[in-house]
């Protein structure tokens, strides 16, 4: 006779029969919570992490979960981090409801110990330690080979048992690796993964501005997006278990819904539903300060709002109440639509006067012969920062976006008398929403009227490229090329060593800290310089009669010396080439 033993130092586990003769269990979360207390206790507990090693989906699994939270077997609890931000959730798995009771025992009405005669005597497997927690009746019946293991041991093992133990952790957790490893398709989670974790991080900082907590992210690799639900039906049962799984209250995408999208959203999660534009347009609503800002944001808001009301709900098709509204009468819709029509063209009206206004200011900044110089960028490049660090102009500086959303015009001194106007703009941003494009085109083309282009450029971003490329693309729609260019890459205080990049579109490239002032005297030259391309050098001796010449220079360009001599008065100055022949 042959015997076949199996070795119990590997694939093997041991665990209480509890959670088998519970019948308030089903099989489906028997078997989940079996194969739960199988795996490694550093696994991924997450709804996907299980997924990848059963062939139920998600949605079955979630439905698992439940049951097993909902009987005590389960403890769900997220985790911070050390800046206080909600993190990863922390499963604590139980192969019982409740923790076994500690030694000693607490006393009992009825001790199961000191009254033996209650429990019918085992012979072939002792009940030991905690007969307190088991079903004494049901296990009478039915005694599997591992009942008589404890799950807590009696004795601590020896140093070579934990050295085994820990062999065999390492063995098991590596044979679900190599499951894992086997199932993921690497190359089509990494095709775009630069780009997404680009662009995700950019939300979260987004939802971060508009006061929203981030609980999780979520990508799809899609040709393009799903008509009706932005994402597949697959990624969408996903989406549905994390949002249980964080206890979260709404999602934000990170593109521009429509009226479909968002609705069928709604309804498929029942949670609100924020798109990427709607997701600015109320940072740009918190951040305006100005008239003119709070008349451009609401004019964006509500031509965001005018293309979306067919799909805000069935409230809006139905008819008005009311005297006069019966018969045919008017939906509500159509009334929706004639009403935000009407505050917009009010909006418009409103906001030409406020352009009027602005190309008024600019015709007199150029009868003065003052050269503007546009601060421009990305958001939170430090455009502020820079101009208060130059001319101490007292603008909010905020580590979130879009802190300045109102322009900001300071006079500058270069060099005694020589002076520039420095102009702070409203951050640039990937897909910038139309909207807001149309709303802030008079704000915007302050970089278009400016004679000069300073670009910052947060030099501690890792996606710098890609936000330079933003920002010289705006530029190009706006029609602000062709003008000097000066790069000035910010926040080298952030960096370990200084870093000197290169531009190669800008006709001057400069490291700078607005927080510690390096680069700013540079800067400052580089503008003088640029200043000086289009003026011409005089010294000349003025007969007193022509003492008005005098005052054309001081005004239009600049007046180095005046010094008064018998035959007249002799200066040394630069003139705009342009008054050159009127002196």
């Amino acid at each position: 006779m042959a015997v076949f033993r199996i070795e119990k130092t590997r694939d093997y586990t041991v665990m209480s029969n509890y959670h088998l003769r519970d019948r308030s269990l089903s099989l489906k979360a028997k078997g989940l919570l079996s194969l739960m207390l199988s795996l490694p206790e550093d696994w991924d507990y997450t709804m996907k992490g299980l997924a990848r090693i059963c062939k139920d989906g998600i949605d079955s699994i979630s439905g698992g979960i439940r049951e097993l939270e909902a009987h005590g077997y389960l403890v769900r609890a997220r985790v911070r981090n050390e800046n206080g931000q909600l993190g990863s959730i922390e499963y604590t798995i139980l192969e019982q409801p409740k923790e076994p009771a500690q030694t000693p025992a607490p006393i009992r009405e009825k001790p199961i110990r000191e009254n033996p005669i209650q429990v019918k005597p085992m012979l072939d497997a002792p009940i030991q330690e905690n007969p307190a927690q088991l079903n004494t009746k049901e296990q009478n019946k039915e005694l599997s080979i591992t009942q008589g293991s404890s799950p807590i041991p009696s004795s601590p093992p020896t140093p070579r048992e934990k050295s085994r133990i820990g062999q065999d952790r390492m063995r098991e957790r590596e044979s679900y690796r190599e499951i894992i490893l086997e199932n993921i398709d690497y190359d089509i989670l990494t095709q775009d993964e630069k780009l997404d974790r680009d662009r995700l991080d950019e939300l979260v900082e987004l939802a971060r501005t508009a006061g929203a907590e981030v609980a999780g992210r979520l990508t799809q690799v899609r040709d393009s997006a799903h008509p009706g639900t932005y994402i597949g039906s697959g990624k969408l049962l996903e989406l549905k278990e994390l949002l249980w799984e964080t206890e979260s209250t709404g999602i934000i995408c990170d593109d521009e819904l429509t009226s479909a999208q968002i609705g069928n959203l709604e309804e498929a999660l029942s949670c609100k539903v924020v798109d990427r534009t709607l997701l600015i347009l109320d940072i740009f609503a918190a951040r305006a300060v100005s008239g003119e800002g709070k008349i451009q944001v609401e004019l964006a808001q509500l031509r965001y709002r005018a293309s979306r009301l067919a799909g805000l709900g069935k409230s809006l098709s139905r008819l008005g109440g009311g005297i006069g509204t019966r018969g045919p009468g008017e939906k509500k819709l159509e009334m929706d639509r004639r009403l935000i029509r009407e505050r917009i063209s009010r909006l418009k009206k409103e906001l030409k006067d406020v352009e009027k206004h602005r190309e008024l200011i600019r015709s007199q900044r150029a009868q003065s012969g003052l050269k503007v110089a546009a601060l421009v960028g990305y958001t939170s490049a430090g455009k502020s920062s820079i101009e208060n660090a130059l001319t101490g102009a007292g603008i909010l500086e905020d580590a979130m976006l879009f802190s300045t959303l109102d322009t900001t015009t300071r006079a500058l001194t270069l060099d005694n008398t020589q002076e520039i106007l420095l102009t702070d703009t409203v951050g640039f941003i990937k897909k910038l929403p139309h909207h807001l494009v149309e709303a802030f085109k008079s704000t915007l083309e302050e970089a278009k009227y400016a004679d000069i282009i300073v670009h910052v450029v947060d030099a501690s971003n890792p996606q710098m490229d890609s936000q330079m490329y933003v920002v010289y693309d705006t530029l190009r729609q706006l029609g602000a090329e062709g003008k000097p260019v000066i790069t000035l890459f910010n926040k080298q205080d952030r960096l370990e060593q200084p870093v000197m990049h290169k531009d190669f579109q800008a006709d001057y490239s400069i490291a700078v800290s607005a927080k510690t002032g390096m680069g700013l005297e540079e800067f400052k030259k580089d503008l003088l310089e640029i200043i000086r391309r289009d003026q011409i050098y005089i010294e000349r001796l003025y007969d007193f009669a022509e003492a008005g010449k005098i005052q054309l220079i001081r005004s239009k360009g600049q007046l180095l010396s005046e010094e008064y001599v018998p035959e007249g008065i002799e200066i040394k100055a630069y003139v705009p080439q342009d008054i050159y022949g009127k002196l």
